[in-house]
């Protein structure tokens, strides 16, 4: 936290693969080396002095602002890389309902491989959550998900995609 209202965060690091070759390629396989980062802006609507600086209790409303950048492995090569830019609505309301917004767009890269030359996808995704909690023990939730993936032509396929995903539950807290 820097103020009652503003917490940055920031985290800057170094990731490496080290991917064995298979028998069958004569290439050896593409290696990420490079930087992988977080960045995030969060502003709390509501002030609570009685809060110590260095921490924030969870359920305040706020609003964040972000950027992640990371690899994983991939079926399609060894890896992908991916930058996503954010933005989270989460509230707290009355006590009883918990509820959340978050919206991004994300550049994935794809590098060489033996089965096909580099490209980039653009992907957005979107989710909205809402819990309401009966007792201090009992919750029930809902999750809506959203993905879409813009791709060009890879191998002569299409790997456009939009997907719904929805999500119904109870939570118990001990």
């Amino acid at each position: 936290l820097v103020t009652y209202h503003l917490a940055l965060l920031g985290m800057l690091g170094w990731a490496s693969s080290f991917y064995e070759p298979n028998g069958a390629s004569a290439t050896p396989p593409q290696q990420f080396d490079a930087p992988i980062a977080n960045a995030e802006v969060r502003w709390f609507m509501q002030s609570r002095t009685d809060l110590e600086q260095s921490s924030a209790t969870p359920g305040l409303s706020s609003v964040a602002l972000g950027y992640s950048r990371s690899f994983q492995n991939s079926y399609l090569g060894t890896f992908y890389q991916r930058d996503r830019g954010y933005l989270q609505f989460s509230a707290f309301l009355l006590g009883t309902l918990a509820s959340g917004l978050e919206f991004g767009v994300s550049r994935v890269a794809f590098p060489d491989s033996d089965v096909q030359e580099s490209f980039k996808q653009l992907r957005l995704d979107g989710r909205a959550f809402a819990e309401y909690r009966f007792t201090e023990t009992l919750a029930a939730n809902l999750t809506l998900q959203y993905d879409q993936v813009n791709s060009p032509l890879v191998n002569a396929e299409h790997l456009d995609y939009s997907r719904w995903q929805a999500y119904v539950g109870v939570r118990w807290f001990m």
